[in-house]
């Protein structure tokens, strides 16, 4: 059954089924969604016992998926039927898209996503005012499934299938010195602003063994206190270009800058080295029992691959920092920490500093991640290849065609052919 590209994308674009939120369906829609998970189940899961995930393509459709003209041209949106007819083939290029479907069915429930939307998210038990007539659709899938099966019976589709999805959708990596030598503009932006003399510097700081040689080679800081931790912070801060530091106190860019959530650290007497050793050796509880402490050390407050720690770690020599952060993100406000932190001649030990240097320097790959999904969501291990923390799509707008075409050639993919049948 016809279904165009352009309904599809419509539905993608419904973001009303956000986490949590369920929908019921109409009457109508119940046999070809009762025909459709028949359908389905006659293929074996992909992830789990009950989870399918499989791609289909739609065409473009026709000018009528796009908008009513006359409707539009009385609103005054357009002038002529060729502003329309323009902006229609700029909004829908190419003559057949793909979407990654996923589904997921238990006891009655079902869901259904198109790309990383929630289309259908419905439980027979639950009641919702959100009511969907998802027929067209239903059986536009049931359709693509029947053409899948028969395909798997006869043994082609692992072989046509790879042939047929665009690299666009795809799932890859590269070379990164060779991706840079395609695009500048992409080593431009991997590089993060970064000075030759600031990449410079800090590669030469790094070494295999940098915490071992750290910790043997390095003096200790003798005495601390919390005064000497936000200006060690605020150095920090100043180095990596935070906004309006100028003529503010150390303290004053710790409380802006840092997760309030410290565990009590700014609460101590700030300049007593004595208050500190005694707040530094509480245990975690104690910590808590003073203030949340779920985020002591936090000098850079963000989410889970945002987020920067500056840590003091103590042993029998004394006190020394570990800077932890800029493996996938915030790359160069890490690195210019780590450069005035050992310009300062501090013992300071940088988590994951081999795989930032590498990252910077361009010496490992970079993951090619499909158009539909999150760069992000790859910072989560979930990318099929291991030691990978950089990733473009093939739609970045920095990249020309003949650029997208040299990646394309340039790099290794992985099968999108995971199906077979369920056993009978």
């Amino acid at each position: 059954m016809a279904f165009s590209a352009q309904r599809l994308y419509a539905l993608e674009q419904d973001k009303s089924l956000g986490l949590g939120c369920m929908c019921s369906i109409t009457e109508e829609t119940a046999k070809p969604l009762a025909d459709f998970l028949d359908t389905v189940k006659r293929i074996k899961p992909t992830e789990d016992d009950e989870v399918w995930s499989f791609w289909v393509d739609a065409p473009r459709g026709n000018i009528t998926d796009f908008g009513d003209f006359n409707e539009l041209y009385e609103n005054g949106e357009y002038d002529t039927y060729e502003e329309f007819e323009r902006d229609w083939l700029e909004w829908f290029p190419k003559d057949t898209y793909w979407y990654e479907i996923t589904v997921a069915s238990r006891n009655g429930y079902v869901a259904i996503n198109i790309n990383n939307t929630t289309v259908l998210n419905y439980d027979p038990q639950c009641t919702s005012f959100d009511k969907r007539d998802l027929v067209d659709l239903l059986l536009f899938l049931t359709s693509k499934l029947k053409e899948i099966i028969s395909e798997l019976e006869t043994g082609r589709y692992a072989e046509t299938i790879d042939e047929k999805i665009p690299a666009e959708y795809k799932t890859g990596y590269i070379d990164q010195q060779r991706l840079w030598e395609i695009s500048p503009k992409i080593k431009e932006y991997m590089q993060a602003g970064l000075t030759l003399d600031e990449i410079s510097q800090f590669a030469d700081y790094i070494h295999s063994s940098e915490r071992k040689r750290v910790l043997e080679e390095t003096d200790r800081i003798k005495t601390m206190t919390a005064t000497n931790y936000f200006e060690i912070c605020a150095l920090c801060y100043k180095a990596a270009h935070y906004e309006n530091c100028d003529n503010r106190t150390a303290k004053e860019l710790y409380t802006r800058f840092a997760d309030e959530r410290d565990g009590g650290l700014s609460a101590i007497d700030a300049d007593s080295s004595e208050a500190f050793d005694a707040w530094y050796a509480l245990d975690n509880q104690a910590k808590w029992d003073i203030h949340n402490a779920s985020h002591l050390w936090e000098i850079s407050a963000g989410s889970t691959h945002t987020r920067i720690k500056l840590y003091v770690s103590k042993d029998e020599k004394g006190y020394f920092l570990s800077l932890y952060g800029g493996v996938y993100s915030c790359t160069e406000d890490v690195i210019r920490m780590y450069n005035v932190l050992k310009e300062k001649g501090l013992p300071v030990v940088l988590y994951d500093c081999v795989t930032i240097r590498n990252k910077i320097l361009g010496l490992g790959e970079v993951g090619i991640v499909p158009i539909q999904c999150s760069i992000s969501k790859y910072w989560y291990s979930q990318f099929p290849r291991d030691g990978i923390v950089s990733f473009i799509k093939l739609d970045d707008e920095d990249l020309s065609q003949k650029e997208v075409g040299e990646i394309i050639k340039s790099a290794s993919w992985f099968s999108v052919a995971n199906l077979s049948l369920a056993e009978q």
